[in-house]
């Protein structure tokens, strides 16, 4: 019987769910992801207008390959519409959601169709800092 080699794993594929207010954090979100989690992708974001047709097509698709969605969680991200439609997609596709909370003093409210959902939570502080 001859010895196979294992199948090739895929790399598990990162959605990130982030305001346009918290643009400004992306850089550092990404790079704390990258630094802890090396074997994972990182799906490009969708930069088209939000509620388009292209940005729906293109949301549904990405969280829909996506093994983890991470939401970045902001001062104003329970009241972003966007946020909360990709949070619907996220539990409709029964997804793995990760929370990181932005700023560790700042008002952190989830989009509300993940309150009750069972996600992990951590914050930019820990995700970033080095070990």
């Amino acid at each position: 019987m001859r010895n196979r080699p294992a199948p090739a794993r895929k790399a598990p594929e990162i959605f990130v769910s982030i305001a346009n207010a918290d643009l400004n954090m992306m850089d550092p979100l990404e790079s704390g992801i990258s630094s802890k989690y090396s074997f994972a992708r990182m799906l490009p974001r969708v930069e088209d207008e939000p509620f388009s047709k292209v940005w729906l097509l293109r949301t549904v698709d990405r969280i829909r390959r996506a093994d983890v969605v991470v939401f970045a969680i902001g001062e104003f991200t329970w009241l972003d519409n966007a946020r909360c439609f990709e949070a619907m997609i996220a539990q409709m596709y029964k997804k793995r959601v990760v929370t990181v909370q932005l700023n560790p003093i700042g008002l952190n409210v989830l989009p509300f169709p993940l309150l009750g959902y069972p996600v992990r939570s951590t914050s930019l502080h820990d995700l970033i800092r080095p070990e």
